[in-house]
């Protein structure tokens, strides 16, 4: 399974200057969306505009731990995950790693096939 780290809690510096406004929004995986039987990485992907600026860096939060494998900065990623429901949340920080936007969380499932509960469906006879 992915290693993470706990998500940085909220401390905002009155002193620090006001942040560009960013649109963060999920690409991959949509809402809902069921892998099943994936057989390796699945691929998470978002859209930050506008671009980000010095020392700013996004987050993929995988049901609210950090990813570490995913490089700061990173706008998609291939992760193995394991069987269950998933929340996705992607954060763009500052350099001391405050929040400063996070999209809508998406959550999506990783299935896998056994025989309680074998595949079903006309191509399979």
């Amino acid at each position: 399974s992915p290693r993470s780290a706990p998500a940085p809690s909220r401390g905002d510096d009155p002193g620090a200057p006001a942040p560009r406004g960013f649109r963060v929004e999920i690409t991959r995986p949509a809402a809902d969306e069921v892998f099943v039987n994936p057989g390796g990485p699945i691929d998470l992907s978002a859209r930050i505009d506008p671009a980000l600026g010095p020392g700013q860096q996004t987050w993929f939060l995988l049901n609210g731990q950090r990813l570490q494998e995913v490089p700061s900065g990173a706008s998609s990623a291939s992760v193995a995950l394991p069987r269950g429901s998933h929340t996705l949340v992607v954060q763009v920080v500052d350099e001391g790693g405050r929040p400063l936007a996070s999209s809508p969380p998406v959550t999506f499932h990783v299935r896998q096939t056994s025989i309680a509960a074998p595949p079903q469906g006309p191509l399979l006879q």
